[in-house]
């Protein structure tokens, strides 16, 4: 099972052809200077039934139940709200609640237009993930019944 993740009774094991190469990573890191935000690559081991230590690993363990590579009982998630903060999630990126109304007015001004999506410790999902479940994941909610016109008789 080269490049596919495997189960194990307390940790999740990625076998090398699944890690991206360390170039690939290197390129996603950036800083947004208007935003004042720095995407870093953070490469983690970590122990799964320990409680989480910090930010990266809440979001790692996140990201696991995200794309269901873990059932929700098969990792501690004891004090993971309490390694995470308030953000400002935005069509522009995520953003640090204090001096946001400064930000808005940065990303205004280098003519973005940042729209406020809700401020909380977690964004929207589907921002990041999308269900397999899902046909299409929007607003509106996975699952929702497409309908089309019937053909007349």
């Amino acid at each position: 099972m080269h490049g596919t993740p495997r189960r194990g009774s307390a940790r999740l094991l990625l076998t090398p052809p699944a890690i991206p190469s360390t170039r690939r990573l290197a390129a996603a890191a950036r800083a947004d200077e208007v935003r004042g935000t720095i995407q870093e690559v953070v490469v983690r081991t970590i122990d799964l039934t320990g409680a989480p230590t910090d930010a990266a690993d809440a979001y790692l363990r996140l990201h696991l139940l995200s794309h269901r590579l873990v059932r929700p009982n098969e990792q501690n998630l004891e004090g993971l709200f309490g390694t995470l903060t308030n953000v400002v999630w935005t069509t522009e990126g995520p953003c640090a609640v204090a001096g946001f109304e400064e930000t808005r007015l940065r990303l205004i001004a280098a003519g973005r237009t940042p729209t406020v999506l809700s401020l909380d410790k977690f964004p929207r999902m589907v921002d990041y993930v999308r269900p397999p479940a899902c046909a299409s994941a929007t607003r509106t909610g996975c699952g929702s019944a497409r309908t089309s016109p019937r053909a007349p008789p």
